[in-house]
């Protein structure tokens, strides 16, 4: 049944040679990774209200709407893909419209199988192997652009959080590992965020972190981490994840930070970027031999 829809994708990509993918097919990936958002936080059956929001430019209403209704009303993924084929050679798409079309079946199908929406739209671009790499570069740009309201809006919600602790110990390990963050020069910190830290135990950290220290430490990021590092926080708070945040949990994380904090004091040298974070690779004395 598989090959159905495989015989579909040969097809769309024949018809779409030479076709110069742009942000149309960007605006595709992007709001169906917006319904997998949704899919996963409010359910399938919220997929039928926020399929009438898809942006005009994208066209393809009609097939939306009934291949979101085939996912919401539970249809079996192989009988999803035997209409979804049928349905395709019956309505003769062309051209880019051929390849929007297997786009939007294979991000639903995905989206019934429960992929992770902040990987979904990288699945997407990825089918088009036959496209050039820059592919997926230009769809970045498009993503950031469209995140830039949610990643101030995310940004301010997790700075505005101003925790109170009653532990001693978890007190003790706030106030010591924000003198580390606010005394240490940017470049020292920017190693350390790409070098030396758990990016999970940062995440858990940023909620008994103050204000000035969140500030910093989101300074030296670039605008997509600082999102990826709020929205996960904002989850868990909200209690839309499976883990919850613990005060031990946070106090644990905080103690690990301080003690990765406490065994780097060295000067960096070299930019280059990693996970979304620009630094200079340490390349001195005791950190290339590894002490």
């Amino acid at each position: 049944m598989e090959s159905l829809l495989y015989d579909v994708m040969l097809d769309a990509l024949e018809k779409a040679r030479g076709v110069c993918v742009g942000e149309r097919f960007f605006a595709l990936v992007y709001w169906i990774r917006e319904m997998a958002v949704t899919a996963r936080n409010q359910g399938l059956f919220a997929l039928e209200a926020a399929t009438m929001d898809a942006p005009q430019e994208i066209g393809l209403y009609r097939e939306s709407q009934w291949v979101a209704g085939l996912v919401m009303d539970g249809t079996d993924p192989e009988t999803v893909r035997e209409l979804s084929a049928n349905r395709y050679w019956a309505s003769n798409f062309q051209g880019e419209d051929a390849l929007l079309y297997y786009t939007l079946i294979f991000g639903f199908l995905n989206i019934q199988s429960g992929v992770n929406p902040y990987r979904l739209d990288f699945i997407l671009i990825g089918w088009l192997s036959s496209l050039p790499g820059e592919t997926f570069y230009q769809y970045e740009r498009y993503s950031l652009r469209m995140d830039a309201p949610k990643v101030a809006a995310q940004e301010k919600i997790l700075l505005n959080h101003n925790p109170v602790f009653e532990n001693q110990e978890m007190m003790a390990a706030q106030k010591l590992l924000e003198e580390k963050i606010l005394q240490m020069d940017r470049e020292m910190l920017i190693h350390m965020l790409c070098q030396e830290i758990d990016h999970i135990d940062l995440v858990i950290a940023l909620y008994g972190l103050s204000l000035a220290a969140k500030q910093k430490l989101f300074s030296v990021m670039s605008e997509e981490k600082v999102y990826a590092f709020a929205a996960i926080w904002a989850g868990w708070k909200e209690g839309n994840d499976s883990l919850r945040i613990s005060e031990n949990t946070v106090q644990e994380a905080l103690e690990r930070l301080l003690a990765a904090f406490e065994k780097r004091k060295l000067p960096v040298r070299r930019y280059e970027h990693v996970w979304g974070i620009y630094i200079r690779d340490a390349f001195v004395s005791g950190f290339a031999a590894g002490v």
